[in-house]
């Protein structure tokens, strides 16, 4: 078959054998097994399918689109640089540290910036995501991306608000009904949430521009939701909530 080496998670290490025994059966030369530690989460439970953790596309769609993997402390190597250190590779499972992960990916843009032709590409990239982002709504300059029209964008509200938080678990659980998560279908919604919560709607809105910007100027609410997306919308939410 002309396979010498066969590198595998650890799991299979118990089907070693039967494995060898149907190598023999066919008169095959059997390849060297290398059994690798798993990769688990920070808790030391097993990356699930279910999570969406277990693909490096995952991370990537993310944003974590790093070419580097981190080393000793966050000094990064290449993968050239780890495909001649296998031999250093730990028998015990290695964790996986989103923060750590996130700080590579920090590492990597300021690697980035320092490259002319690698800044001119990351460039294109997020004009096109801003154009994937934003198709109907109109950005005039790059400045306005930091303005308070959308700076709900990049600032985090405080999670520390006092407000109604059982009119606000009544509206996540609302929301999560919601598949067509855009403005003016968004609008409509909320406007019957408030006449059947008997919740006068300014109200309403002024309690989920608080939780999802905490900022007094902006986008209407609903155009707010809808360029968050449904997910960022509702995490925002229940971060309020906890």
């Amino acid at each position: 078959m002309d396979i010498t080496h066969v590198l595998r998670g650890v799991e299979w290490q118990i089907s070693t054998t039967k494995h060898l025994l149907i190598y023999r059966a066919f008169g095959w030369t059997p390849p060297q097994f290398g059994h690798l530690p798993l990769i688990v989460n920070a808790d030391g439970t097993k990356l699930s399918k279910r999570q969406s953790d277990v693909k490096v596309e995952d991370y990537r769609n993310k944003g974590g689109g790093f070419q580097h993997v981190p080393g000793a402390g966050v000094r990064l190597k290449t993968f050239d640089e780890l495909s001649y250190e296998i031999e250093k590779i730990s028998p015990h499972p290695s964790r996986l540290n989103p923060a750590l992960l996130e700080e590579c990916s920090r590492q990597e843009l300021k690697r980035r910036l320092q490259d002319e032709r690698l800044c001119r590409s990351m460039v294109r990239r997020l004009q096109q995501l801003v154009a994937d982002k934003y198709p109907h709504h109109h950005v005039n300059t790059s400045e306005e991306l930091i303005s308070n029209k959308f700076g709900f964008l990049w600032i985090l509200p405080s999670s520390q608000l006092h407000t109604d938080k059982e009119l606000l678990t009544k509206l996540v659980h609302n929301l999560e009904t919601v598949h067509i998560f855009e403005e003016k279908k968004l609008k409509q919604h909320l406007r019957c949430f408030s006449k059947e919560n008997d919740v006068k709607f300014p109200v309403l809105m002024k309690i989920l521009r608080s939780v999802l910007s905490g900022l007094e100027e902006g986008p209407g609410v609903a155009e707010m939701m809808e360029l968050l997306g449904k997910s960022q919308s509702l995490q925002r939410i229940k971060a309020v909530l906890k």
